[in-house]
């Protein structure tokens, strides 16, 4: 889980990958919702290019959530539990700062 150097604390971001394109659009609605005294911003994952899918770029197939505005203690574990209601959660990766190795919140 990506955390400050300094403070240790999370970043505050990560990607949540669903099952399904159904669990993930049930995962956007809890967009607003508050945890661990923030509340969260999610959106579509970029995923893939639409280039490189060979699709109409009009859809989008990505099963993969962003969610901003993360509390920085935020633990995976947590993340993944919040969003079980969703459907079955594939995986949770924090996003951390390439440079500074810390949770980007």
């Amino acid at each position: 889980m990506p955390k400050y150097q300094d403070s240790k604390k999370n970043i505050g971001y990560c990607h949540v990958t669903a099952e399904s394109r159904e669990d993930a659009e049930k995962i956007l609605t809890l967009s607003g919702q508050y945890l661990g005294g923030r509340y969260l911003k999610i959106d579509w994952g970029k995923g893939k290019k639409q280039s490189e899918l060979k699709v109409d770029p009009n859809k989008i197939l990505s099963s993969t959530i962003y969610i901003r505005n993360l509390p920085y203690s935020t633990t995976e574990d947590e993340v993944g539990k919040f969003f079980k209601s969703c459907g079955e959660i594939l995986s949770v990766r924090l996003v951390y700062n390439s440079v500074h190795r810390h949770f980007k919140g």
